[in-house]
Parts: C-alpha cells; sequence; structure tokens
C-alpha cells in the first residue's frame, strides 16, 4: 500500500492538467458590432488573482501580422468567463484567434484557441425591394447604396425635430 502511494506521488508532477478554452459563443461579429460573448475553459482560473484585470481574466483576439482588440470582461461563473466586445469599425475582416488570461497563482499566461472567432465586413441583400444584411458577411454587395441601387429602393429619411 505505501510503496503504491509512494508511486502515485512521484508520478503527479508528471501529469499536467490542461487549461484550454473549449469555445466562444457567439463566434463572430460584424465590423462596428458590439456583442456580449461568453468564453468557456476548462480548467481555466477567470477570477481572483492579482495579476488579472479587476480580478477578471481579460481576453483579446489576434492574428499573425494583424492589430490584436480586445474585450471588457464583465463576470464569470464556473467555467465561463463573460463579457462585451466591440468590434472596431475597420477591423479586417477574417478568422481570429482568442486569447484568455488564466489567472494562476504565479502569475498570468495567455492561453489562445486558434482561428475561433470571425470578423466579418457589413453586406446587402436584395429581397423583395428590401436590403438586409444577412450579418455574416456574405451578402450579395458590399455597400448599402449598390444594394440600394441595383435593388431600385430610393433612399429617403424623416427628419422630426426634437422638442424639450
Amino acid at each position: 500500500m505505501k510503496k503504491t502511494i509512494l508511486l502515485i506521488a512521484m508520478l503527479i508532477p508528471f501529469f499536467v492538467i490542461s487549461q484550454t478554452i473549449t469555445s466562444v459563443s457567439p463566434n463572430s461579429a460584424l465590423q462596428g458590432q458590439t456583442i456580449s460573448l461568453t468564453i468557456s475553459g476548462n480548467n481555466m482560473n477567470f477570477t481572483g488573482v492579482s495579476p488579472c484585470t479587476g480580478n477578471l481574466a481579460g481576453f483579446r483576439f489576434s492574428t499573425t501580422g494583424g492589430t490584436p482588440f480586445s474585450g471588457q470582461s464583465t463576470s464569470t461563473s464556473g467555467n465561463n468567463l463573460y463579457g462585451d466586445l466591440i468590434v472596431p469599425q475597420f477591423q479586417p475582416p477574417g478568422a481570429y484567434n482568442l486569447e484568455v488570461e488564466h489567472c494562476a497563482a504565479n502569475g498570468f499566461q495567455w492561453i489562445s484557441l486558434p482561428n475561433s472567432f470571425y470578423v466579418y465586413a457589413p453586406s446587402w441583400d436584395c429581397t423583395n425591394s428590401v436590403c438586409a444584411d444577412p450579418g455574416n458577411g456574405t451578402g450579395q454587395y458590399n455597400s448599402l447604396s449598390t444594394c440600394q441601387a441595383a435593388c431600385g429602393v430610393t433612399p429617403s429619411w424623416d427628419c422630426n425635430p426634437t422638442t424639450n
């Protein structure tokens, strides 16, 4: 019995419990869009250690050679980190890596989930003489004005002055 316990104690340092990000939801947004995210992890510590921003893990999105952009963590529950993200208006479209701070007792490290988030440029489709953005970058027209011209839509505005 003592030999078994000793053997297990000797082997424990060789087994590493991995910290991983398992998902991000939603996993895409349009340029200029504001969304709320849920980031799920496995064996991650999202709170409670001083190196972490405001005692919550920080998160960011990056791509090779591109400009990263960050979100704001708002809360955590169990294996989930919640936050808000404003995608910059001119953030290049494409796949991004999600990086989350793992708040460990000896400091923090960035844990990455490659190609897990997508930024799309707004686009429009013409359906029944109405231009609408499908929200996933797959629209037929790359600008609202191009869609309106092709769709036969005449732009109009109603301006009502605000009175106090």
